[in-house]
């Protein structure tokens, strides 16, 4: 189930320099300092997230992973 939000975005998506790891803050908080990733890019604004994500938030303030694979890298891999 997504958490909708009434009105305008309620998270900021951003993407890290290699665009291989995705963070998700509410929006306004500031980006937290995760390890030695480099710099942050703003993506886009969301107003749904998942519940998995909607609970990251609430335990820990942000969510990130890394970005799955594309096509493109995956055939030039092989």
């Amino acid at each position: 189930m997504l958490m909708l939000a009434e009105g305008d975005r309620m998270f900021d998506v951003y993407l890290n320099e290699k665009r291989d790891r995705l963070l998700v803050v509410a929006k306004g908080q500031p980006i937290p300092t995760i390890g030695n990733l480099g710099r942050w890019r703003k993506k886009k604004g969301a107003v749904a997230v998942s519940d998995e994500i909607k609970l990251a938030l609430q335990r820990d303030g942000f969510y990130w992973r890394r970005r799955a694979e594309t096509s493109r890298e995956q055939r030039v891999a092989k």
